[in-house]
């Protein structure tokens, strides 16, 4: 006999048929018209009128955010043939083998989705090699782009927390300039984690001790600090002196200019 749907099955049908027929792209349910209308009324036992009743010919469609945004569009002219409680048993059976209900696969939805980066999308095998010839850059300048290539920052894929940059290699380490006096006031402390173990050293002593540490730290400093930056990091290959080691990667070469132009003109004013 004709049963009709009340408000508070609604939410129940949509979380079993969501579970039940997901794995199968289905996201639309429809039901092939019959002579009979489907109206809403309250909770048994309640003396609140009907909210809304719907006339033959109408349909509506609900939508559960917390489900994955799927749609499902009920006719109204739909026979139900279930019992006040429903039996999720049941509507399964009759979603599967009753001809007249009609369920139409429109696949994923893609509209609602962010792109995120799959796993060929960070694997180290596909990612690219530059080398950049530090020989007379300035080191904050140079710093900054060897980040922004490590992060993959100059990249239409780029995402905050996935490693989608590329491997950076850097020769002539020791010849890297500085502005000012940053030669002999810029000093770098360094700790042993015993009593009385704090060293300091400035520029120039660790350019002649380890000039590679220069950039490593500078360029370290604009990483995140946690589990990916120490991963990015890895990607940074230091080395004095023009040749390096990594041949077989076959790095493209990456020009870097990061000398600013000097004014062309100067205007001054006379009072």
């Amino acid at each position: 006999r004709e049963r009709v749907l009340r408000p508070e099955h609604f939410q129940e049908i949509m979380a079993f048929v969501s579970s039940a027929l997901s794995c199968n792209g289905i996201q639309r349910v429809e039901f092939r018209p019959v002579e009979t209308t489907c109206g809403l009324v309250p909770r048994a036992g309640s003396s609140a009128a009907p909210q809304r009743t719907f006339e033959s010919g109408r349909s509506f469609s609900l939508k559960s955010s917390f489900l994955g945004n799927n749609n499902f569009s009920f006719s109204t002219e739909a026979a139900v043939n279930h019992a006040d409680a429903f039996d999720f048993s049941s509507i399964l059976a009759e979603v599967s083998t009753d001809p007249s209900i009609v369920i139409e696969k429109l696949g994923p939805d893609t509209r609602n989705k962010t792109w995120y980066p799959k796993a060929q999308d960070v694997d180290k095998n596909t990612k690219k090699w530059y080398v950049i010839d530090a020989e007379g850059q300035r080191l904050g300048r140079l710093a900054t782009h060897i980040a922004t290539v490590l992060r993959g920052k100059n990249k239409p894929t780029f995402t905050p927390s996935a490693d989608t940059g590329d491997y950076v290699i850097v020769v002539n380490a020791e010849k890297i300039a500085v502005t000012g006096k940053k030669e002999l006031q810029k000093t770098y402390f360094r700790h042993s984690g015993r009593p009385g173990g704090g060293k300091s050293e400035t520029l120039r002593d660790l350019r002649a001790r380890i000039p590679e540490r220069i950039l490593e730290k500078a360029v370290w400093g604009m990483l995140p600090k946690n589990s990916l930056g120490r991963e990015v990091f890895r990607h940074l290959k230091v080395v004095a002196g023009p040749d390096h080691q990594y041949q077989a990667q076959q790095p493209q070469i990456m020009e870097v200019n990061t000398i600013p132009k000097p004014n062309s003109t100067r205007i001054t004013s006379i009072w």
